[in-house]
């Protein structure tokens, strides 16, 4: 699908869509050739599709709102988004007649370019752990006390790149990282980084958390991470 530059918030009539991650994000459909786009339910409707939309699930959808994306968080490179409004319709529908993608991995040079000009977009990344430092103690802006660790992850090409890790998910991460150091597991440990913001910090480029729904698996059995 495409949506084009005189488009000023028509009302369209269908599309597929896919759910990534948590719907108040406004996570993006996948149209064919596999692009995304995000959409948003504003808070007045969440009630209406909060049990009908769920994670991890393909659905037709008719009667939505498309905008320009302006100012704020992207989850997709799309300069348009779509939000529901009480007349939106959406029926779920099988794998089997729709491409199910879970993740958009996002190119180590492209992610580098998002840290040098913006910190709004949210990106999936990829790679084997090859190094990690030991968990800190650290206080928080709102002076609670947290944990901070900082894992090292490579591509296929070899690239490396810093992931910090942050509260909960430090704790997933020693856990795993304690278990493959204790039995010795000669198999590489793969990390999936999704909806993580990249940042940087004195010339020093890394991936970390949001506060916006962001998650890891450790070895996860999906496709796309094959």
């Amino acid at each position: 699908m495409e949506l084009g530059g005189g488009c000023c918030s028509p009302v369209l009539d269908a599309l597929h869509l896919e759910l990534k991650r948590r719907i108040h994000l406004g996570d993006g459909p996948s149209g064919e050739g596999g692009g995304s786009i995000q959409f948003s339910i504003p808070s007045d409707s969440v009630s209406l599709y909060q049990f009908l939309v769920k994670e991890n699930c393909i659905y037709s959808m008719r009667n939505f709102i498309v905008k320009p994306v302006g100012n704020g968080l992207r989850v997709a490179s799309h300069n348009f988004k779509l939000r529901f409004f009480v007349r939106t319709f959406v029926s779920m529908l099988s794998t089997d007649d729709f491409q199910f993608l879970r993740f958009r991995f996002t190119p180590y040079l492209e992610i580098n370019g998002m840290c040098s000009n913006n910190d709004i977009f949210l990106i999936d990344r990829v790679g084997q752990v090859v190094g990690k430092e030991d968990p800190e103690d650290i206080i928080t802006k709102a002076g609670q006390s947290s944990k901070r660790m900082r894992l090292y992850l490579e591509d296929e090409e070899k690239n490396k790149m810093k992931c910090t890790l942050f509260g909960d998910f430090v704790a997933e991460a020693f856990i795993i990282l304690e278990k493959e150091n204790i039995e010795k597991n000669i198999e590489p440990l793969v990390m999936v980084a999704q909806l993580f913001k990249p940042h940087v910090y004195l010339s020093d480029f890394c991936i970390q958390p949001s506060f916006y729904g962001s998650r890891v698996f450790f070895n996860p059995a999906f496709r796309e991470v094959e």
